[in-house]
């Protein structure tokens, strides 16, 4: 009973500031409310639910756009998508027209549409793009930047507004508002009767196009269709609906128009053994190397001897774009890469997200999958390919036998990547826990990409053959103080590239280099600041130490990028890298259904196109390639207490993301160098297992050190 009294005693403590500042609200609006009791329909819940809701909408759309003239412009200018907006707020409120607590109800409510709107409203100042339901699915991710984006005003703001939101919910949770006596079953029926119209009124909207059911762009979606309707649509439209062409017989069609010959594998010579149940065909008169040359040629792709086939590395260069597209950039702070726009091959990069949304560039690279086809502010990596397998760069190389690897500058875990990587058949990840002497960024403490050379060597140096390395840096990740900072680290990046060409030339493999851009910077912006391009085109640039072909200048779409550069290879695995070499075949409109059909049916669908099977077993990822070791370890007992020990452990590769465990129990450890770690009071015995995990996840473990028994 006492347990009870001192909970409600705090509790009243803690809900008293909230109380007051909700009575200081309410405080402006007594005289109307008494005037307006008066009045019967005011006494209506059917007209409080519509009053809140409406109100309620306008506010969110205010947080929006930023602006209390562009959220009536739009409002007048679209009526229609307003109301669309208005009911899918008004939905939940339908719901306390027939519960007892229903004025709790319509505080939680409000509480929570002005939160999404606040939320949204610093999204979109520190990264441009808007908030969407899948944000929430990486806020564990998120929990571990935060501090780099929300700072100064941002975090005030922040602070502000969720306690301006906790205000309203007191504010509205006290409304004296008289019930009306009506039974249940018709508060029940009616609460089922608003929602029902509601979202009756929404689905047809959107079926007779009223409101936009697709985004291009999701920035300029969510001015266009409102907050509310946006946020919604990316709660519930996800994965790629089912087209309605997908059939069996329609997937094998498509497969039967891209199916074409592998000729980086085909033999050009008589085999050693002849099989006796084939008749061999007599030599044509005109069979010569150069008339094999010619057809080849007629064909548009290169036949590497197997001996000669390159490493091939994928380098993402977070946030880079060409700036000398910008009309006012005077000098050139990208040499390097300008030097590769010019005279290798390259061109304009179109890029499913602006401003944020690496993953999906990097999904579409490595799948040759369309973002577009997937729902609104989706990660694939967060969704559907944490659960499964796909075709990918990585499966189509290792049919030319080479070895995968990823390396990302950032923790393992961002957007999922440790569990991602080995759906795509990357057998190798050296994330920044495996990496050491890491410097970092001046301001927002990102890791600089200069440390990104040595672990491409060592994953060039780590297999006799070919390599695919696919590296994702970060230097160029914002926030930027200002657009000078943001400079300064793609001068650096473009130093990076250049160190790495240097180091490239030097090696006797051939080797072919991919450097793109992720998408534009968190910078507002237009098109009219660009002289080339729009905003959601980066450009890439491809680099080898051999011939490849004549350089050209070509526009493509991320998705295209990685058939692009195994078409000028030679090399032809792959239905949806098929599909992308011989785009000529079809018309624009068929292509990109051909496209969204073979997607649906590799990740949701029956699976025709390989036989309904899976080709494709998830690989076991191995953690770098510079193992973290134990060499050996110092016990120190403290004189002056000897139950208190002290472990100096020496090794290697040792880093700021080195963990000692002691008998499977974390303890506090002290990074010294990577060559030690300290770890102070400690209890420890003969015989106790001593482990050094990398990650807070665990990712991989050093050696296991066995106290020795006492001499």
């Amino acid at each position: 009973m006492k347990f009870k009294k001192i909970a409600a005693l705090v509790g009243k403590v803690i809900a008293f500031p909230f109380v007051k500042a909700a009575d200081f609200v309410c405080w402006p609006f007594e005289k109307s409310y008494e005037k307006l009791k008066k009045y019967r329909i005011f006494h209506s819940e059917m007209f409080q639910i519509l009053f809140l809701s409406f109100f309620t909408t306008v506010f969110i759309e205010i947080l929006s756009k930023r602006s209390l003239v562009k959220m009536f412009v739009w409002m007048f200018k679209h009526p229609a998508v307003f109301v669309v907006n208005w009911m899918i707020v008004l939905i939940p409120y339908s719901i306390g027209f027939f519960l007892k607590r229903r004025y709790l109800v319509f505080a939680i409510v409000t509480f929570s549409w002005v939160l999404i709107g606040i939320i949204d409203a610093v999204v979109i100042s520190t990264r441009v793009t808007p908030f969407t339901a899948n944000d929430i699915k990486v806020l564990p991710t998120v929990f571990s930047v935060i501090g780099i984006y929300i700072t100064g005003w941002k975090k005030y703001l922040l602070l502000l507004g969720v306690l301006f939101a906790v205000v309203l919910f007191v504010a509205f949770s006290r409304l004296p508002v008289r019930e009306d006596r009506i039974k249940r079953p018709i508060r029940v029926l009616g609460g089922i009767t608003m929602a029902g119209t509601a979202l009756a009124f929404v689905i047809v909207s959107m079926k007779i196009g009223i409101i936009q059911t697709r985004f291009v762009n999701l920035r300029n979606a969510y001015q266009d269709n409102g907050l509310a309707y946006c946020f919604m649509n990316s709660v519930f439209n996800t994965g790629i609906s089912k087209p309605k062409s997908y059939s069996q017989q329609n997937v094998e069609n498509i497969i039967d128009v891209i199916d074409m010959p592998d000729y980086a594998t085909m033999a050009v010579s008589e085999p050693d053994v002849k099989d006796p149940r084939v008749a061999t065909p007599s030599k044509p008169e005109d069979y010569s190397s150069k008339s094999i040359d010619r057809i080849i040629s007629e064909f548009e792709v290169n036949v590497i001897p197997e001996d000669k086939r390159p490493n091939i590395i994928f380098i993402q260069l977070e946030s880079f774009f060409n700036v000398n597209r910008l009309v006012d950039i005077k000098e050139d702070p990208i040499p390097t890469m300008t030097m590769l726009y010019k005279n290798y091959h390259s061109g304009l990069l179109g890029v499913p997200c602006i401003g944020a949304g690496t993953a999906n560039t990097e999904f579409e690279v490595l799948t040759g999958m369309n973002m577009d086809d997937f729902g609104p502010g989706e990660i694939p990596y967060r969704t559907v390919m944490s659960k499964k397998t796909t075709e990918s760069v990585a499966y189509n190389l290792k049919d030319y036998g080479y070895a995968t690897h990823a390396i990302h500058n950032n923790v393992a875990d961002f957007y999922g990547r440790n569990v991602v990587y080995p759906n795509l058949g990357i057998d190798n990840f050296t994330s920044v826990e495996f990496m050491t002497n890491v410097r970092m960024t001046s301001i927002n403490s990102w890791a600089r990409d200069e440390v990104l050379i040595g672990y491409i060597e060592d994953c060039l140096n780590s297999t006799p053959g070919q390599d695919l390395v696919f590296t994702v840096s970060v230097q160029g990740h914002g926030p930027y103080p200002n657009f000078s900072y943001y400079i300064e680290q793609i001068s650096e990046m473009d130093k990076f590239v250049a160190n790495l060409i240097e180091k490239l030339k030097k090696r006797k493999e051939n080797t072919v280099l991919v450097l793109y851009g992720d998408h534009l910077p968190g910078f507002d912006f237009e098109e009219e600041d660009l002289k080339e391009g729009d905003l959601y085109q980066t450009e890439y640039a491809i680099w080898s130490n051999f011939d490849i072909g004549k350089p050209v200048r070509k526009d493509i779409e991320s998705n295209e990028l990685s058939a692009y550069v195994m078409q000028l290879l030679g090399y032809n695995s792959g239905l949806i890298s098929k599909l992308h070499m011989n785009k000529a075949m079809f018309s624009e409109t068929d292509y990109w259904e051909s496209l969204r059909v073979l997607e649906y049916d590799m990740l949701y669908g029956e699976q025709y196109c390989w036989g309904e099977k899976d080709p494709y077993e998830s690989a076991s990822l191995v953690y770098g390639h510079r193992p973290v070791k134990i060499n050996d370890v110092d016990i120190i007992t403290d004189p002056d207490d000897k139950d208190v020990n002290y472990l100096t452990i020496e090794g290697e590769n040792f880093n700021v993301y080195s963990f000692v465990y002691v008998n499977g129990k974390k303890q506090k450890s002290i990074y010294v160098s990577e060559k030690k770690l300290f770890v102070p009071n400690v209890d420890i015995s003969s015989g106790s297992e001593i482990v050094v995990w990398q990650g807070k996840e665990q990712l991989s473990s050093s050696n296991t050190f066995i106290v020795p028994e006492e001499e």
